[in-house]
């Protein structure tokens, strides 16, 4: 009988075993990952403590190699962790994180680790926390052999104050149901509220007689310019109240009628968009141009009644009324950014629908960005091939770096980073949204914020380089290949920045906008304007770029890099007004840098060519829209407090959302004063109130004679934490509501009330007008509207006393039901009516009258 020598044995064992780790170790079952914030506030400075729990679930030892997990999350700076750390999380680029284990990592099977890490900011959202995650397998040479989504995750729920407040600083309340109990209880109607007749409200609207009833009887009669109207007024009635009417033409109308007259209204010096309705038994006349016409029909249908939405009974209750109404503001725009996650052509023309109800005018479309390219352009192929798919890539020679959860895959199913409106997409959605009166601004986003086509225009560069066609490579090439500037843009990236000296960087925009132009004629749609973002380029780029350093020796004055972001825009403006487009761009447009360092406004652009849209109005901002209105720039209105919609709506961790600049709840969207937005800005991002007496004193106020350069208000909805159509929906509304009250809507007496208390009196009165008719009138319709849209219903206040639950709504209308039996609330369950026994857990959720449904609050023991 041989002997065998032990160390073969040993050495047999470990290559078993060592094959065996590589083998089993490849699978999505073989890590879970649990990720907990712990604090955001064991230190007075604006810092964040958080732990992932890694779990080995194989068979086998997970050791110091072989292994990485990548992730996506909010950008934070990672601070550097100590030495007792078996793993660290480390910064890749923009959102893209990876967590790499340390020589000491040995994880035996079934066993967990917890690996803490800090970063600069705070989280207190679940939607904060890391998503996307994945795990890279490698072989012994450290080369990628498998790629596996991680499947068991969890997400440890924020329950204590130092996980939910920002810092020692942070000032807002905690949206707890006790501290929402307090205030729906301040906040309640002490007396009986008439609902508005619609929304967005007239200008006047006055009811001359009783009630009839509007049914197929009626034909529907218009001018010959009223053709298209007239259709889409008999398809409305149809789909919201089954009622068919038969289009009569233009031959004299025989009563019982609705007609449609082709006449400019002049109401409020406004006779483009005006209307004027009047109804009685037999007669319905809407009078307008087509625009106004359009904008009339909205009203009519706005006036149909919930039931009728509700069960389409084929006829339609409507009082006998006059309305005279127009729009205060000629732009009254949405902002969409499809970048950062994308959203389907269904889904844009969808919100077009919403847009057109509630008379919206303006569409901004953002179509490209550092995280996708998102419109097909001829002779381009690469800016969608690789700039509108994302996945796991390390030279993104295929397709961009992964971003806000978009995962290792880029065609893998609900991936929201994958995706691109193909020039009849583009044409299809332009020419919809014009039958609608809304104009759709395409946004092409340079000198910043330009990665995705810097990324596309590479992988053409080094195809032809290849090829050896060096020319047609460099042709639209975006960069200095020799640049060695170092910066970092506001959502982390250090190359996103498109080189101002290349020429080729102003053949690429030429070609693209001309191929936009040429999408806009064969729709049979006029363009107006391309917007061109021109925001957040970031401290230090440009600076180390030989070809930067050429251009500026050429250009007198020209001593700091950053000016050449001006260099730049006048190079730009120059292209879009050769071709009669004006230039849209972000108040950088405005600005330029004096000798101190200090942004200023630039006067180089006013005129009517350039318009900024001013989103900052935080702290030493406030007056900045006014001191660029002042200047003689035409002005939008984007302030970040009332009209960013990406903001969560409360500081709630399950409220979905970000919160640099606040949270921004309806309330704050139908406050805004436009021509004084220092009333309605009374607390900081953080909480704080502020003094607007003296804070704003020194402030620059609008000039009388510059009122008519603002030109309206729009509404902002990036897309860094919304997957999908009906979350899109569910951030919008009803946000996007109150701001279109605000929009078209005449001016408020409380707006230019002196006197704050009575202007707060005489505000939270007409808020609870609106607010009651919200959620009681207009709400609920949108159920049973355009295959239904994803509305929020405000979570309920609470307050245990006595071993009994007391619960109330934000207005009334609302209903609660709870369960005590661990399920969640439906509307068949128990209604809540006194306070009912502490039998816990118990579950209670909100109820409109369609039976949608607000979030479940659990009170626990």
């Amino acid at each position: 009988m041989h002997k065998i020598n032990p160390f073969y044995i040993l050495l047999l064992h470990l290559i078993v075993t060592g094959c065996s780790d590589r083998k089993l170790l490849s699978n999505a079952d073989d890590i879970s990952v649990g990720w907990e914030l712990i604090s955001n506030t064991y230190t007075d400075r604006e810092q964040g403590k958080a732990v992932f729990t890694i779990g080995n679930t194989s068979h086998s030892v997970m050791h110091s190699s072989g292994w990485a997990l990548y992730f996506n999350m909010l950008p934070r700076k990672i601070l550097p962790a100590g030495d007792s750390t078996r793993a660290d999380v480390m910064h890749i680029n923009g959102d893209w994180y990876r967590m790499v284990p340390r020589k000491n990592f040995n994880l035996k099977p079934r066993e967990k680790t917890n690996i803490y890490y800090e970063f600069e900011g705070y989280q207190i959202k679940e939607t904060d926390a890391p998503t996307g995650l994945y795990a890279v397998f490698y072989n012994r040479k450290g080369k990628e052999k498998a790629i596996v989504p991680v499947t068991q995750y969890t997400i440890r729920p924020f329950v204590r104050e130092e996980q939910m407040k920002r810092s020692m600083s942070d000032s807002e309340p905690l949206s707890t149901p006790e501290y929402l109990y307090r205030k729906y209880q301040n906040d309640q109607i002490k007396t009986q509220i008439d609902p508005l007749p619609f929304i967005p409200s007239p200008v006047s609207m006055k009811i001359t007689g009783t009630s009839f009833i509007l049914d197929s009887r009626y034909k529907i009669y218009f001018d010959p310019e009223l053709e298209q109207e007239a259709k889409y007024l008999q398809q409305k009635l149809a789909e919201i109240a089954g009622l068919k009417l038969q289009l009569a033409g233009n031959t004299a109308p025989v009563n019982p009628v609705v007609q449609l007259i082709y006449q400019q209204v002049n109401i409020n010096n406004n006779d483009q968009e005006a209307y004027r309705i009047t109804t009685s038994e037999g007669l319905i006349t809407i009078t307008g141009t087509p625009a106004g016409i359009f904008y009339g029909i909205q009203s009519l249908m706005n006036l149909i009644p919930f039931e009728v939405y509700k069960d389409k009974p084929g006829k339609i209750e409507l009082p006998a009324l006059i309305v005279s109404d127009a729009p205060r503001f000629s732009y009254r725009g949405l902002h969409i950014d499809v970048c950062r996650n994308f959203q389907s052509k269904e889904q844009i023309l969808k919100l077009l629908d919403l847009m057109a109800k509630y008379k919206l005018n303006t569409l901004h479309l953002y179509l490209t960005e550092d995280e996708a390219w998102r419109l097909e352009i001829y002779g381009l192929p690469e800016l969608t091939e690789i700039g509108s798919r994302r996945g796991h890539s390390l030279d993104e020679s295929e397709f961009l770096q992964p971003s806000y959860g978009s995962g290792p895959f880029p065609d893998s199913e609900n991936n929201h980073g994958t995706g691109f409106y193909s020039r009849s997409d583009f044409i299809e959605i332009i020419r919809y949204a014009h039958n609608c009166y809304i104009q759709v601004i395409p946004s092409i986003n340079f000198p910043g914020h330009a990665r995705a086509a810097i990324k596309a225009m590479e992988v053409r560069y080094s195809r032809l380089t290849a090829e050896e066609k060096l020319k047609e490579a460099n042709e639209f090439r975006l960069i200095d290949p020799d640049d060695r500037s170092i910066y970092q843009s506001a959502q982390f990236y250090n190359d996103n920045v498109v080189c101002v000296a290349r020429e080729s960087v102003y053949h690429f925009f030429e070609i693209v906008v001309d191929a936009v132009i040429k999408m806009y004629h064969e729709a049979g749609v006029p363009l107006e304007m391309i917007y061109t973002g021109g925001d957040e380029v970031p401290e230090g780029a440009w600076s180390q770029s030989p070809l930067c350093d050429e251009l500026m020796k050429k250009l007198p004055g020209m001593d700091d890099p950053k000016n050449l972001q001006t260099y730049f825009f006048k190079r730009i403006t120059g292209i879009l007004k050769e071709r009669n487009l004006k230039t849209g761009g972000w108040e950088e447009v405005a600005l330029i840098r004096n000798e101190a360092g200090n942004n200023m406004v630039n006067p180089e652009f006013r005129g009517g060519e350039v318009i900024p849209y001013i989103w900052n109005n935080l702290s030493g901002s406030q007056d900045l829209a006014y001191r660029v209105a002042n200047t003689g720039y035409p002005v939008v209105l984007c302030p970040v407090s009332n009209f960013y919609f990406d903001l969560a709506y409360s500081n709630h961790p399950e409220e979905p959302g970000l919160y640099w600049g606040g949270f921004n709840d309806v309330r704050d969207a139908w406050e805004f004063a436009p021509f004084n937005l220092f009333i309605t800005t009374t607390k900081t991002s953080m909480g704080e109130s502020i003094d607007i007496e003296t804070e704003y004193a020194d402030m620059e106020r609008l000039h009388p004679d510059a009122y008519d350069n603002i030109l309206g208000m729009q509404a902002q909805l990036w897309h860094e934490t919304i997957k999908g159509g009906e979350m899109m929906e569910y951030y919008l509304l009803p946000r996007l509501i109150a701001f279109a009250e605000r929009c078209w809507s005449k001016e408020t007496v409380w707006e230019t009330l002196p006197d704050k208390e009575a202007r707060k009196e005489l505000a939270d009165k007409s808020w609870q007008q609106f607010e009651y008719t919200l959620y009681n009138a207009e709400l609920p319709k949108l159920t049973y509207w355009n295959d239904g849209y994803n509305y929020r219903i405000p979570p309920l206040g609470a307050r245990i006393k006595n071993d009994s639950v007391k619960a109330n709504t934000l207005c009334s209308g609302l209903v609660i039901h709870y369960t005590t039996d661990g399920t969640d609330p439906i509307l068949n369950f128990s209604a809540y009516s006194l306070p009912v026994e502490a039998i816990y857990p118990i579950k209670l959720r909100v109820f409109d009258m369609a039976g949608h449904a607000s979030r479940v609050t659990v009170i626990e023991e």
